[in-house]
């Protein structure tokens, strides 16, 4: 019968879990890497335009200082 000291057990197990973290990016990255970067370039390319619903600032005389633009266009 084969003795495993403790070591080594932790060894293997840690060893057993970076092959299946390599194998499971591996897998990610070759079969699926098409469908997550059109995914990718789907979320962060949005030209979605945001409304700035907000009024006019004026001094205290009431004099107009600055005006809302109609909409912010923002990219991430």
């Amino acid at each position: 019968m084969i003795s495993i000291s403790r070591t080594g057990f932790i060894h293997g197990c840690f060893t057993a879990f970076a092959v299946a973290l390599v194998g499971r990016a591996a897998y990610v990255q070759l079969l699926h890497g098409a469908e997550w970067r059109a995914k990718a370039r789907r979320l962060h390319e949005s030209g979605t335009p945001v409304q700035a619903p907000r009024g006019m600032i004026l001094d205290a005389t009431g004099s107009l200082l600055v005006e809302s633009r109609e909409q912010v266009r923002l990219e991430v």
